[in-house]
């Protein structure tokens, strides 16, 4: 079993995460800029930074580990805009986040396949894909105290890339680079609207 077979080499023993964990996650830094501020039409100009600061895993030996972070570096710079003459309004944002590759030591172990053996850890270079999210909210105000809204969004992930790194090879079985990104990227619509009560 997993429990007992040394080549998966997990301390299942009890069956529990480590009871300790204090460590940092991703710290994230944001600057906002306003560049247009008017009664009627405001946009907002923002960049930011997430840290390699956490850590993937604990323990490779512990199957239930817990991370902290994904460790590369991400790279975001986004738009805000607002327009609102009067009884119909329009906002809207959109935000691209680059993320750089980032090196760890990892089990090769894709989403069907969750617990592997140890011999399938490797140093790994791994490249988590960019993110692109966009939304626009209209409103048309019917009266000083009911706002009728709506609400569009956009996300696009591009599928992560792994690598092996210092000149390692996969063992034989081992899962390979594309089972690795396997179903890590997709795009995604949601829609919704509603009404928005304010007391006068």
């Amino acid at each position: 079993t997993i429990a007992t077979a040394s080549g998966f080499g997990y301390g299942l023993l009890p069956l529990a995460t480590p009871r300790r964990l204090y460590t940092l996650g991703d710290m994230e830094a944001t600057l906002r800029i306003g560049l247009l501020q008017g009664e009627r039409f405001r946009t907002v100009l923002s960049a930011g930074v997430r840290l390699p600061t956490g850590m993937i895993a604990q323990s490779l030996q512990h199957a239930f580990t817990l991370g902290t972070g994904d460790r590369p570096m991400d790279l975001s710079g986004g738009l805000e805009v607002a327009w609102d003459p009067g009884r119909v309004g329009l906002s809207g944002t959109a935000i691209y986040t680059h993320q750089l590759a980032g090196r760890d030591s990892m089990r090769w172990a894709p989403a069907t396949q969750p617990v592997v053996e140890s011999a399938f850890e490797y140093p790994t270079t791994l490249t988590l894909g960019d993110v692109f999210q966009a939304a626009v909210y209209p409103a048309l105000t019917l009266t000083p105290g009911i706002r009728v809204y709506g609400s569009a969004y956009y996300y696009h992930k591009d599928p992560d890339s792994y690598a092996l790194a210092g000149g390692a090879s996969l063992a034989p079985g081992s899962p390979t680079a594309a089972d690795m990104a396997a179903g890590s990227g997709g795009q995604a619509w949601m829609l919704g609207g509603g009404i928005a009560y304010r007391a006068v």
